[in-house]
């Protein structure tokens, strides 16, 4: 989340390389921040394919205290 805070507006694949976490992996954090309404999602006019990620009010307002649960138990603070 720190990442999403810092950056209005940036894809997937740009908080990927920002944070070294793999896509699939990034990709479940994203659908749970999602889920629990901390992030926005836009998707791009020329085609569903690219997306662009921005933090809710809410997820704006808990400055990086989200827990997101990835596979195989870990657990990381965004």
């Amino acid at each position: 989340m720190a990442v999403l805070g810092e950056y209005r507006d940036i894809s997937a694949g740009q908080v990927s390389n920002k944070t070294q976490i793999e896509k699939s992996i990034l990709s479940r954090a994203i659908n749970e921040l999602l889920q629990r309404q901390l992030l926005l999602r836009e998707f791009d006019a020329a085609g569903r394919r690219r997306s662009m990620l921005r933090l809710t009010a809410t997820g704006l307002s808990r400055g990086g205290a989200c827990v997101v649960r990835l596979p195989r138990g870990i657990v990381k603070l965004l």
